[in-house]
């Protein structure tokens, strides 16, 4: 990541970038790959009946693009999103066909929240949410990204000098 890629504001300064972590990839797709492995199942039993032209070595193989598909698509979702906290905001950049980048001012941030699932938490990732007063929901969120409450420690340290600043 090039800290050049961000649209900084003259003398802002990058204090942290981050992408989700690796685990994020194969933690993300869990549910896809129990649903698919339950239906493989039931085309495991109809491949054993008679006259049928799919065999188990095919059942296994269209399993394995499957699953291999939903993997690469969540690494390629994965590459496709980073994270940037300065000294003045909050930034995230993700999409895959077409780019968005969110941004949240420091001093307007209310609410930082860290959520992790019982899996997240076995493999040390889980997601950061920020969000600003009366919106009732998460504005900016680091999705799969590696020891959320030291980020979380970051950005309340970057959130506190940014309002000592602000209050001059």
């Amino acid at each position: 990541m090039s800290r050049d890629d961000w649209p900084l504001e003259p003398g802002e300064r990058v204090l942290l970038e981050r992408r989700p972590d690796a685990a994020d990839v194969p933690l993300s797709a869990l549910g896809f790959a129990v649903i698919a492995v339950v239906i493989a199942a039931g085309f495991w039993w109809l491949a054993g009946l008679p006259n049928l032209t799919i065999g188990r070595a095919g059942v296994l193989l269209v399993v394995a693009v499957v699953l291999g598909g939903r993997l690469a698509w969540g690494e390629v979702q994965r590459r496709c999103r980073r994270f940037a906290l300065t000294d003045r905001r909050v930034l995230a950049r993700f999409g895959v066909f077409s780019r968005h980048l969110s941004v949240l001012p420091l001093h307007r941030v209310q609410h930082v929240i860290v959520a992790r699932r019982f899996r997240d938490r076995l493999a040390g990732i889980g997601t950061v949410g920020l969000a600003t007063a009366g919106t009732g929901s998460i504005e900016v969120a680091w999705i799969g990204v590696r020891d959320p409450e030291a980020v979380l420690a970051r950005i309340e340290a970057a959130r506190t000098a940014a309002a000592a600043l602000a209050a001059g």
